[in-house]
This record gives structure tokens, C-alpha cells and sequence, in this order.
């Protein structure tokens, strides 16, 4: 389960582990996102972010979830293949693509904030009477 994941990225943390991550933050997502912060992992926003989902360790060793539809939104229940490789040359390849993404995306608690103050927005309108 997803708990479970992020229990176990809690447990890398407090073990000194740099945990980060890259995701479209959304309302619909906004809560999960939030927990994640919460424990310690680095998160970033970008929107329509689609890409790459997996793990790299000490540089070395890599997981890559492939999955067809790249709209598809990883799920517990989604029908995904997962690639291990103990390449560096593919770690590094993976670490460089991340980087460029990070650089680009914004701080999710800047995005968090946002949509919660959306939330608060009064709606205003404007009637005309003909």
C-alpha cells in the first residue's frame, strides 16, 4: 500500500537517506503529497509532470516502473513493469534526467499552500440585468 511506502521512506529518512521526489500536486493529491512533506522526503511540483517514477541507490542501482500510458497515474492496482538494472551508466543516466526536472519544478509546499488558500477564495460573480 501506499502507507506502507511512505513508512518505509520515513524509515530511509531518519536513517540519514536523501529521499526527493518530482509530482503534479493536485487537489486531488494535494493530502498525500502533504504527508510526504511531512516525513521528510524533498518534494517538487511541475505541472502535467509525467514522467519517469523509480529509485536510484548509491548511484549504482536503479528501478524504473515502465508502464504504456503515459497519462496513466501509478496506483496500487496499476498493471506496471519495474526494470532493475546495476548499471552506473544507467543510474547516472537516470540522476542527470532527474536533476534537469528538479531544476525546473517549484517547492511543493509553496504548491500545497496554494491550493489550499484556492480553497478559501470566496467566489465572486458579476450578474448583468438586460
Amino acid at each position: 500500500s501506499m502507507t506502507g511506502v511512505l513508512d518505509e521512506y520515513a524509515k530511509a529518512i531518519n536513517q540519514g537517506v536523501l529521499v526527493r521526489g518530482i509530482t503534479d500536486i493536485t487537489p486531488r493529491n494535494q493530502r498525500a503529497a502533504r504527508e510526504h512533506v511531512e516525513v521528510g522526503m524533498h518534494l517538487r511540483h511541475l505541472d502535467q509532470y509525467r514522467g519517469i517514477t523509480g529509485v536510484i541507490v548509491d548511484g549504482k542501482q536503479s528501478i524504473s516502473v515502465i508502464h504504456a500510458d503515459l497519462n496513466m497515474r501509478i496506483s496500487s492496482d496499476a498493471n506496471v513493469t519495474m526494470l532493475w538494472s546495476d548499471s552506473p551508466e544507467q543510474a547516472s543516466y537516470l540522476m542527470n534526467t532527474f536533476e534537469l526536472i528538479w531544476n525546473q519544478a517549484t517547492d511543493a509546499e509553496g504548491r500545497i499552500r496554494e491550493l489550499s488558500e484556492d480553497k478559501r477564495t470566496p467566489i465572486e460573480a458579476v450578474v448583468s440585468v438586460y
